[in-house]
């Protein structure tokens, strides 16, 4: 049987199952690396804002289920507000659909028969109602990217809008339910993220590398129970070699698999690699800069039978911290 393609799995929906923290963390940050890569490239502001209701409505109903888990109160968020917030969301939607479908055309009419009266008027379920036939209706136009796109959004906002109403009854029932809203919304923002890749890859087809900025690596791997892992504390002009023990290092050969993230508060540029003894510089060294996660062979390290000790230097003024992870 041929084995499933790696780029047709969703690391990010894989990797988040039976965790919604692990989901939270992981949106935490890419939305925020997103929103900073759009301060200073326009090429990144569709990825933000398409994300950006996914990434909120995950928080929000992340932020309703552990207040009713833990109390069965009331949700931090108020049914009253995002009502609100309703009447300023349908205007967008509006706006979005009739720049494909202009007004008053079948299929414009087709998604708001009655314009705006169901999202603004009527009870609680009848408008959340509105709500969710609206994103199942965009749906429909597979043939048309900005009404998907918007389905998802509008799908975001009912989940979280369900969840909170869900929040208010304050039963087992309810909490059960906005587990349940919590779980689609994790597919949701997973298929978001796998969407971002594509368009990430993309923009970085040049320089692969520089894909793995968008994601916190260490929420995506699997990491082996046998790999060792440490975090170095690396003062400035100093070298620090990794505690392996003799036996550990005796292990690692050439394809051996290493991955660093460089932890550091300030901008700090390490340089990594294999020496033949500890505390000496390497003679072949891979640079790892701030906030940046690389994963390497021993070989591309500058690991050979006499070069078995890995150390970290730090050329900069400021000290560094490296995470790091050798697959033994």
């Amino acid at each position: 049987m041929a084995r499933e393609w790696i780029f047709g799995i969703n690391t990010f929906e894989v990797q988040t199952r039976s965790s919604f923290k692990k989901m939270l963390s992981l949106t935490l940050d890419h939305y925020g690396k997103l929103a900073r890569a759009a301060d200073l490239s326009p090429n990144f502001v569709p990825l933000r804002d398409d994300y950006k209701p996914l990434h909120d409505a995950f928080q929000n109903i992340y932020s309703s289920w552990k207040g009713a888990e833990g109390s069965h109160e009331g949700s931090t968020l108020d049914i009253e507000g995002l009502l609100a917030q309703l009447n300023t969301e349908i205007k967008k939607w509006e706006g979005t659909v009739r720049y494909v479908f202009p007004e008053d055309t079948p299929n414009e009419r087709s998604i708001f028969p009655n314009k705006r009266v169901p999202f603004q008027s009527g009870t609680y379920e009848q408008r959340i109602s509105a709500v969710k036939t609206l994103t199942e209706k965009l749906a429909t136009f597979t043939a048309q990217p900005l009404l998907l796109t918007l389905s998802t959004a509008v799908l975001s906002f009912y989940n979280t809008i369900e969840a909170v109403r869900l929040s208010q009854t304050g039963d087992e029932i309810s909490i059960s339910q906005q587990s349940s809203f919590l779980e689609n919304q994790r597919i949701t923002c997973a298929i978001g993220m796998y969407g971002n890749l594509g368009r990430i890859m993309y923009l970085f087809r040049q320089n692969p590398v520089d894909v793995e900025k968008f994601w916190d690596m260490s929420l995506l791997r699997n990491i082996p129970a046998s790999a060792y892992t440490e975090e170095l504390t690396v003062d400035p002009a100093a070298i620090v070699t990794a505690a392996l023990s003799d036996a550990e290092r005796e292990k690692v050969d050439a394809a051996t698999r290493v991955f660093f993230r460089n932890r550091s508060a300030a901008s700090v540029h390490l340089k990594v690699g294999y020496s033949a003894a500890a505390g000496t510089a390497p003679t072949l060294s891979v640079t790892i800069e701030q906030d940046t996660e690389r994963e390497l062979s021993a070989s591309e390290l500058g690991w050979s039978s006499d070069k078995k000790y890995l150390v970290v230097q730090n050329e900069d003024t400021e000290t560094g911290i490296l995470s790091l992870e050798v697959d033994l």
